[in-house]
């Protein structure tokens, strides 16, 4: 089932089955998350843009300034 409309929250990329790319401001680092993650760390209602006020970059540390945004393709069936 395709889903119609922009996927704003964290609930929403796990009903699309699509991966969250996440970009560090500070320093450029770009990492994939697996939305259901997200979920069980953050809550599946949170919007992708609050969720990226709550991570911590891998590089530089930096928190507070990571860019989320959804994957443009499905994620295999595997949940």
């Amino acid at each position: 089932m395709e889903r119609k409309g922009p996927i704003e929250t964290i609930r929403q990329a796990v009903q699309a089955r699509r991966s969250i790319w996440a970009f560090c401001l500070d320093c450029g680092h770009a990492a994939m998350f697996d939305p259901w993650w997200l979920a069980q760390q953050l809550g599946e209602d949170m919007k992708l843009s609050e969720a990226g006020e709550r991570l911590k970059c891998y590089r530089c540390k930096a928190v507070g300034k990571a860019h989320l945004v959804p994957h443009y393709r499905e994620r295999p069936t595997d949940r």
